[in-house]
């Protein structure tokens, strides 16, 4: 999904290390690169670069 993102044009952040990740995740959910594109931005960044695979539900 970065990958994705960054081909869009946005900028992205580099994944934090895990260690990392899990200290912060009970305070800020974890890094999740999708909450770094703006709102203007986000329904069409989220239907290129969807954040869970296509028919994950049914």
């Amino acid at each position: 999904m970065r990958q994705c993102l960054i081909d869009l044009g946005h900028e992205i952040s580099e994944p934090t290390s895990e260690q990392v990740f899990l200290d912060e995740y009970p305070r800020t959910g974890g890094y999740n690169p999708i909450n770094e594109v703006d709102m203007s931005s986000f329904a069409g960044a989220d239907e290129t670069c969807p954040q869970l695979p296509k028919g994950l539900w049914g």
